[in-house]
């Protein structure tokens, strides 16, 4: 670098670093196109009506430097934590000789509206660029050379940064700076990093990645004094609405995807198994506090909740790789196949556990925008017949399936009601209020007919 000090970028904005050389801040550059999202909107009168008120085995300290170029990942940039759009074709970067314009990862033309990013990322620019360099010569060669390069926070939520990479490089053979995009997640410590990067190790390698069931970020690097695990950028479209345009051949993808995520043998690294038991105890105390916040609502919840400890689900296979938190958020649609991101829950346990949660989400959307995914009862037995048809059939998947989806619509409703972190402007929270009364009468019918 030059030498001089280092200035703290403020927020909304950016520096451009070139190899040697400092830039000054750039306004937008630390923008993320917002995606519009579904609304809730109305409210209820009902039980909840006074919500207001209140992979093989493998040792994951081996992971290597990948050495060969991925043109794929790169040719098309996008956000996976952020608004995904069409894949397009990328020029040959050009050389920056002034202030650089801001290059977000969304399609030319696309007229989009911006959302600031909460803050800059604050890892010293001479300890990033080390780190980028290094992976850079790893992943493609000693001949490849950095020439310039920005880094763009894309975490809004969640406790982990997630920083989009843009890079110039020269590489072998181009008389050109080709751009790269990369993401790099840092975590809080070694043994969660590293197990993480051995997990995409792992299933870059299995059948289900190189039979195109579904899509995984590659792994690039990691950067043990920073836990910092690097990985491509991946590209897609939202599933919701590939989903609506596409219902049956999007739902035979999730269940091809899952079904051959669930037939990866599980990496030694992995924490215990994730039982109902296991279930059932982190969900306790959110229904006590629940009953609490809302006290009207307390009677519903402690019966259901009292079912499901009544009727715990017995998974008759052996505990099988989770991603543990499989929902529309960590997915994209790329063509015909699933692209699956974010496995930092990754756990053992039953099958179903993934199904439900997904399950759970389309559900809440069903809710939020009636008609928008069709009949939620088809497309629940849809893709459970998908899941089934790949996996193998076998009795009782789809009450397991429901027992979870009970489980984690409590837990949605918990977060609906508790996290203000999230979207703490009124307008939002009140809209968070509205979703959780509609879910909790949805307990409450269930509860009613399994009384009745």
């Amino acid at each position: 670098m030059d030498g001089r000090a280092s200035r703290t970028a403020r927020p909304g904005r950016l520096r451009l670093y070139r190899c040697g050389l400092r830039r000054g801040p750039f306004p937008g550059a630390a923008r993320a196109w917002g995606a519009r999202r579904s609304r809730a909107s109305g409210a209820r009168r009902s039980v909840g009506g006074h919500v207001f008120r209140c992979l093989p085995r493998f040792d994951a300290r081996s992971v290597g430097p990948q050495r060969r170029v991925l043109p794929r990942p790169h040719a098309c940039p996008q956000d996976p934590y952020g608004a995904p759009d069409r894949p397009r074709r990328v020029a040959p970067a050009r050389r920056r000789t002034g202030p650089a314009r801001p290059r977000g990862a969304r399609g030319d033309g696309a007229r989009r509206r911006e959302r600031p990013m909460s803050a800059p990322v604050a890892l010293p620019s001479p300890e990033l660029e080390v780190v980028l360099r290094a992976t850079l010569g790893d992943v493609i060669g000693p001949a490849a050379r950095l020439d310039a390069w920005t880094a763009t926070l894309v975490t809004r939520h969640g406790r982990r940064r997630v920083v989009h990479f843009e890079l110039d490089a020269f590489l072998p053979g181009r008389s050109d700076p080709q751009r790269l995009d990369w993401v790099g997640k840092f975590y809080d410590g070694d043994v969660e990093a590293r197990r993480v990067a051995g997990l995409l190790e792992g299933l870059a390698r299995c059948d289900g990645s190189r039979h195109g069931a579904f899509v995984v970020p590659t792994l690039l690097g990691y950067d043990a004094p920073r836990y910092l695990v690097l990985m491509t950028y991946e590209t897609g479209e939202e599933l919701t609405p590939a989903l609506a345009r596409s219902g049956a051949v999007v739902l035979e993808a999730i269940g091809r995807a899952l079904a051959a995520l669930h037939a990866v043998s599980p990496p030694a690294a992995l924490p215990g198994v994730t039982t109902p038991a296991v279930v059932l105890e982190r969900l306790r105390a959110r229904v006590a506090a629940m009953c609490e916040r809302v006290p009207e609502a307390g009677g519903v919840l402690r019966r259901a909740f009292t079912r499901l400890e009544r009727e715990p689900p017995v998974d008759p296979r052996a505990p099988v790789l989770l991603h543990g938190d499989f929902g529309p958020a960590q997915l994209l649609w790329r063509g015909d196949r699933v692209v699956i991101f974010d496995f930092d829950r990754a756990t053992l346990g039953d099958p179903a556990l993934d199904l439900g949660t997904i399950l759970t989400q389309f559900r809440r959307s069903t809710l939020r925008k009636p008609g928008r995914l069709g009949d939620f009862a088809t497309l629940r037995a849809t893709l459970i017949d998908a899941y089934a048809r790949h996996a193998g059939r076998e009795p009782g998947l789809a009450d397991r399936v429901r027992w979870y989806e009970r489980t984690t619509l409590l837990g949605k409703i918990h977060s609906l009601l508790f996290d203000t972190t999230r979207h703490p402007e009124p307008a939002a929270l009140e809209r968070r209020r509205t979703e959780a009364v509609r879910l909790l009468e949805e307990i409450a019918a269930a509860v009613g007919s399994s009384s009745g």
